[in-house]
Order: C-alpha cells, then structure tokens, then sequence
C-alpha cells in the first residue's frame, strides 16, 4: 500500500488559503497537522478543520483548549485522511488537561494544555496507527523537566501499540534532546536520517531573525515503524505553508 503523507503545524491558520490549494494539487492520503484552529483563534477567524475536511477528507481532531464562551473558538491537532481509509479507532494521550481561557494575554505558552491525538486507520486488509503530536513549549528547544515529564507520558503509551505507525509533529525540541531521544526507540527518525538543519519558515516565523542566527532549529519530526518502506522525504523549504516548513513523505506499507 502506497501511501503519500504531509507533517505540518499550520500556524492557527496563517496561510491556510496557501495550505488549501498546496493540499488540491497534492491529494495527500493523509494529514498529520498541528495547530489546527477555529473562530477567534485562527487568524483568518475560519474554521480550519472544516475547511480541510471540506477538500475531500474525514477528520479526527483532539481539542486541547478553547475560549471561554466561544465554542467555536478552538486549539488543537488533528489528522485527516481519504475516505477510502476506515477509522477503527481513535486515542487521546492527554499530556496536560484541557482547558477554556478568557483571553491569552499574560498566559504563558508553557502552560498550554497538550494532548496527543492517535488514530488507527485500515485500507487494503492493512491496518496502521498515525499520530500527530504538539509536544510542549519553552522559550529553547531544549528539555525541561515539564517537557520530559509530558514525553514520558506519550512515550510509555508508545510502548503499547501494537500495529505499524507513523508519528509526526512538533516537539519543540532539537534533536540532541533527551526528549527526542525518547522517540528514536520507537521507529525511524527521519528528521535526523536525512540530516534537516531548520523546520522554521523564516520568513514568516516571528522570531525568524534569532533562529536565523543561530543557524536554523529543528522542531518538526517524523517518525516511521520498521515496516514502513521510505520512497521520498522532503522538506518543503520553498513552500509558505505556515511559520513551519512542511514535511513530506511517500512510503509503502
């Protein structure tokens, strides 16, 4: 089974009419995406979900907080893929709980409620898990002790799945931590196997000057199982997608 994936965190919606024509062209069997938005939260205040969903794809998405009052007003990760894939299950791996903000002014990004959102998806007889995680923040791509606490909490649910997988996201962290570090154990690591040394647009990132003086900064990952064969992985530097750089992968199963 062929299979044709995007890793990105799409900015709460910065560039999605960028992101939605990319995804036309592309049709990419599935989505990994971190930073999916609505309402108030998204900068185009559109529901960015829906908006994917609406190119042809189901969707599963994990909400990890909202505005007080403002349902539609959501943060969080989702997956999305073709029809022709059959959902048979859905985890939430909940690294810090959700909750509901009055405004984000003085909260500290430290603080975001994180969640894991994990699916397993079957085509062709064939049945596989993808995951799309927005591990935590600090000002560093560096460990902390909350960071590796909330690692842990992925990693040891890692260690109980059971069919092949494909893990993305945004880790905020570098590949010298001990947090990636954690993941290495569990599959293919193909940010470090094809030796990336920036995942930041710096173009649009707002701190785009810092990272570009020190040489750029790796936060984004993919992961593969053992059973996955890699045909193609590209980082799409030339592409404004978001403040992060898109990855692309073809493998088979």
């Amino acid at each position: 089974m062929h299979l044709k994936f995007l890793q990105l965190n799409m900015y709460m919606g910065k560039c999605t009419d960028n992101l939605l024509s990319y995804l036309k062209k592309e049709q990419f069997d599935i989505l990994s995406l971190q930073e999916v938005s609505g309402g108030d939260v998204s900068f185009d205040k559109t529901n960015t979900f829906q908006r994917i969903c609406e190119l042809g794809y189901d969707g599963e998405i994990t909400v990890t907080w909202r505005f007080q009052n403002k349902p539609h007003s959501f943060f969080g990760s989702a997956v999305f893929f073709k029809p022709e894939f059959t959902l048979l299950h859905k985890d939430e791996i909940w690294l810090k709980p959700y909750t509901e903000l009055k405004t984000l002014e003085g909260f500290d990004a430290v603080q975001y409620p994180k969640a894991v959102i994990g699916v397993i998806l079957e085509k062709e007889g064939k049945k596989f898990a993808v995951f799309s995680a927005h591990l935590a923040w600090s000002p560093r791509a560096h460990d902390t002790p909350e960071k590796l606490r909330q690692a842990k909490i992925f990693s040891d649910f890692l260690k109980t799945v059971k069919h092949p997988f494909i893990l993305s996201g945004d880790f905020n962290a570098s590949p010298e931590t001990k947090i990636v570090s954690m993941f290495d154990a569990f599959g293919r690591n193909l940010t470090k196997e094809y030796e990336l040394e920036n995942t930041i647009n710096l173009r649009i990132h707002r701190h785009a000057g810092e990272i570009e003086d020190e040489g750029g900064v790796v936060v984004d990952y993919v992961y593969v199982s053992k059973e996955f064969e890699i045909k193609k992985f590209e980082l799409l530097e030339e592409l404004d997608l978001s403040d992060h750089l898109g990855l692309y992968v073809e493998c088979e199963l």
